[in-house]
This record gives C-alpha cells, sequence and structure tokens, in this order.
C-alpha cells in the first residue's frame, strides 16, 4: 500500500482507466470519504467532509459503496450501534410469545447481544481495511490518499505529478 498527500483545491486527481480493485474496464466511479468534526467552542462543532472519485467496474461498485458507508453517513456508526439493542427488543416479545423458559431467554439474549455487536464491529473495522483507495489525515485542506495496490499506486503517482506534495 502507498499513500501521498494531496490538495483538492488545486486540482482533480487523474486515474487509470480500470478498476482499483481487479484492473478491469471501469463502467463507475466510487467514493472515497473522511469525516473530521473540530470543536470550535461549547456548544459548536464543525464537520468537515472531503471526499474523491476513483474508478470502478461494475462487479466491484457496491462494494465500494458499503465499505465506505459509514465514512459517507455519519449517523450510520449511532445506527448500527442501537440496532442490535432493537434486535434485542424484537427477539424478547418473540420468545414471550413462543413461552420459552427464562434460563434460555437469558442464554439466548446474551450470546444475540454479543454476535450482534461483534458482527457490528467487524464491519466498521473491515470497511477502513478492504477499500482499495482510502482518505486520512485532514490538514489546512491537504488529505492523505492510499492506494491499496501497489501497481496501481505508482500509475496514479506517475499521472499526477504536478498535485501531489510528498509521500
Amino acid at each position: 500500500m502507498g499513500s501521498f498527500k494531496y490538495n483538492p483545491l488545486i486540482g482533480n486527481l487523474k486515474w487509470p482507466m480500470k478498476c482499483m480493485i481487479c484492473g478491469t474496464e471501469v463502467e463507475y466511479e466510487a467514493q472515497a470519504s473522511i469525516s473530521d468534526i473540530s470543536d470550535s467552542g461549547l456548544t459548536w462543532y464543525t464537520i468537515r467532509r472531503r471526499s474523491i472519485g476513483y474508478p470502478v467496474c461494475k462487479k466491484h461498485r457496491l462494494v465500494c459503496f458499503f465499505l465506505d458507508l459509514p465514512e459517507q453517513v455519519r449517523f450510520v456508526w449511532t445506527v448500527l450501534a442501537f440496532l442490535p439493542i432493537a434486535l434485542v427488543i424484537s427477539l424478547r416479545k418473540i420468545m414471550l410469545a413462543l413461552d420459552i423458559e427464562q434460563q434460555s431467554q437469558t442464554y439466548i439474549m446474551t450470546y444475540f447481544i454479543i454476535i450482534s455487536y461483534a458482527l457490528v464491529f467487524a464491519y466498521l473495522f473491515l470497511s477502513k481495511r478492504l477499500l482499495p483507495v482510502r482518505l486520512s489525515h485532514i490538514e489546512n485542506n491537504v488529505l492523505k490518499v492510499s492506494i491499496k495496490d501497489e501497481g496501481l499506486y505508482l500509475e496514479v503517482m506517475n499521472m499526477n505529478k504536478d498535485l501531489i506534495y510528498s509521500k
């Protein structure tokens, strides 16, 4: 994986015309996003969002969308955190309707909660690791762009020598 610093205010990055995951023909553009929350006082805060588009094939378009979703929609983190609680409440009502004994209900609920949160955190962790293009660090409008594939990284570096600050 290679990375470089880039200021989107200078110009748009040029990308090779192939999918950033598999290298096949490009049909769509996926987004790499980052959100940064800065405190401006006791009650005010600022959310800065930056995103850049990169080429992907039809097969990988939805994969990239779902992997970048936590950064695109900040409230997804909150929804995913409280989703298991809502499911537990529903599961509890189902178990009461089926007349399952109390001790079994407790075990089922405990395992369900643990597995639900494990899946949520696995998704959030893997969504950052599996993206072919990631953004990090917003400093003075400068983004750090990381590209997973080393060959495509070198190709993007050569195409954008005038826009890239440093490695």
